[in-house]
């Protein structure tokens, strides 16, 4: 599915059934009056209809309306369960919970089918923020396809919940690396939410929608959405606690257009609260901060990994959080020149489907070029010259230039930098053509005849140098054996820890040797870890 054209809906969208336009404080006021005299049948009627309103501007008044059911009502009506928990996740602040905590949250078959829905959410938000990326996807589609097959009559009792469910469900798709279908929830939930004026989900989903686009490279949807969160944001400054998604998506765009500072300062700022999006926030901010020469990638890698600590472990080692972290630390070594490292790391991506897994194909294929394998970086970006994504095809078209022009094949890498260059153009993704080095960018400049890029080739814009004096990459056994020698003195301890005899130690030693160009371990050790390997 192609990202492109995913347009905002006009925001004065039709109303539909379930939208309030009820002055909040009148509503306010008689939800408390309903409690006061314990009329809660009519106070959780109130909250339902004016919910997009309530949870955009008073969730205090839902929560209040959860705290004071006796426990008989509130069994009777179990979306309740999943509503508490998702405005306590709002009132909590700053250090805010998971969303909908219980994991392990039942859903009876037996129950009203728009009850489903918010059972369904509240496992869903709970598996994802806890790094459960596969199971919470699985569930978020059980979910948006349950709302897609309602009766007209549980549908429009569930409307005023949609977009706070939906958004949600597209939160947790793209977490879970599936980038068009999160985009197609998203959208959906954006429409659902101006229709009905549930302004907080509305925010949320276009900031998720500003972040999807900006990352995938569809600049111009990217920056309709931007333009959308701050519309919304200008015309309802009240609606405080909306994950700062249209933030990392500004910030995106800013480095695209090589306005580095911006871009940091977008991720950087301590009013936006990324949530779940720190990790990307973090590593993102590390690239950029790079690439703009704010510091080097030395330092800017000991800040990212000090970010990640202070996340949970399960939400940096699955779904396109663990993606992004490989791609920046690869990207980060590469900048360093130490692409066999940047290989190591890249390979920690999970596989993801396409067009995640197509970004890291494209630096991978950067990085052997560094390396001198021509026809290895070929293969990894043989299918990404037709990805989806507008940014991985212009990095791989750019490699691909590269690499042909280092064999000698003048036209076709002329050809193909050429495409790289107008794709880049219509998309608003400058930097991403600085995917190679200097020395290649500005050959193929010169190859094409695009004198224009020459602003491109100077030091504000740091490109991945390459690494000539490196002749072979050591395998993986003999990387292995290598690091497992920098922990043991003993042949024999190294050949006990990997159950190995101690020949086949010494082997792979010997072929480490030739591929690092030293004569013995400790040298190699030292090689090893100037290139960052160990």
């Amino acid at each position: 599915m192609m990202l492109d054209g995913a347009r905002p809906p006009s925001l004065r969208a039709p109303q539909t059934r379930g939208r309030s336009d009820a002055p909040v404080d009148d509503v306010t006021s008689a939800v408390f009056a309903a409690l006061a005299d314990s009329r809660w049948p009519e106070a959780i009627r109130m909250v339902e209809r004016h919910f997009p309103l309530l949870i955009s501007h008073r969730p205090a008044v839902v929560r209040a309306v959860a705290d004071a059911l006796p426990p008989a009502e509130l069994r009777r009506r179990p979306r309740w369960m999943g509503m508490r928990q998702y405005v306590t996740h709002l009132l909590t602040y700053p250090s805010k919970p998971p969303v909908f905590p219980d994991t392990e949250i039942r859903v009876p078959e037996h129950m009203p089918p728009s009850d489903r829905l918010d059972l369904l959410t509240a496992r869903t938000a709970g598996l994802r923020t806890r790094g459960r990326y596969e199971e919470a996807a699985e569930v978020a589609e059980n979910a948006f396809e349950g709302w897609q097959g309602l009766s007209p009559e549980d549908r429009a009792d569930a409307q005023p919940r949609i977009g706070t469910l939906a958004t949600q469900w597209g939160m947790t798709l793209a977490a879970a690396g599936l980038i068009a279908r999160a985009v197609q929830v998203l959208t959906e939930a954006h429409a659902v939410s101006e229709s009905t004026g549930n302004v907080r989900a509305a925010l949320e989903s276009a900031g998720e929608l500003a972040w999807l686009h900006a990352m995938n490279g569809t600049g111009a949807a990217a920056d309709r959405w931007i333009a959308r969160s701050a519309e919304l944001r200008a015309r309802h400054p009240d609606v405080q606690r909306v994950r700062a998604g249209a933030a990392l998506g500004a910030a995106y765009r800013a480095s695209d257009r090589l306005d580095f500072d911006s871009a940091v300062g977008l991720v950087s700022d301590p009013a936006h609260d990324f949530e779940e999006l720190t990790v990307m926030a973090a590593a993102v901010r590390a690239v950029f901060g790079t690439r703009g020469g704010e510091s080097d990638p030395v330092d800017m890698m000991s800040r990212l990994e000090v970010a990640v600590e202070s996340q949970p472990a399960p939400r940096t080692a699955g779904g396109l959080n663990a993606c992004a972290l490989a791609i920046a630390r690869g990207t980060l070594l590469a900048y360093q020149g130490m692409h066999e490292a940047a290989l190591l790391a890249l390979a920690q991506c999970p596989d993801l489907p396409r067009p995640a897994i197509g970004l890291v194909r494209a630096r991978k294929a950067a990085s052997r070029l560094g390396l001198g394998d021509i026809p290895g970086a070929l293969r990894e970006i043989a299918h990404e010259t037709s990805s989806p994504s507008p940014r991985i095809r212009v990095e791989s078209l750019v490699v691909r230039a590269a690499a042909m022009l280092r064999q000698g094949q003048d036209a076709s890498a002329s050809a193909s930098f050429r495409l790289a260059v107008d794709t880049a153009a219509t998309h608003g993704l400058r930097a991403s053509l600085a995917v190679v080095s200097r020395a290649d960018l500005s050959a193929l400049a010169a190859t094409a005849g695009i004198p224009s890029l020459a602003d491109l080739i100077t030091s504000r814009v740091l490109l991945p140098p390459a690494t000539s004096d490196v002749v072979g990459r050591l395998s993986p056994q003999q990387l292995a054996v290598l690091r497992a020698s920098a922990e043991h003195d003993q042949i024999g301890e190294v050949a006990a820890a990997l159950a190995l005899s101690p020949n086949t130690v010494k082997t792979h030693l010997q072929a480490a040797y030739r591929r690092l160009g030293v004569s013995d371990r400790g040298a190699a050790i030292e090689e090893a870890s100037r290139r960052g390997l160990l």
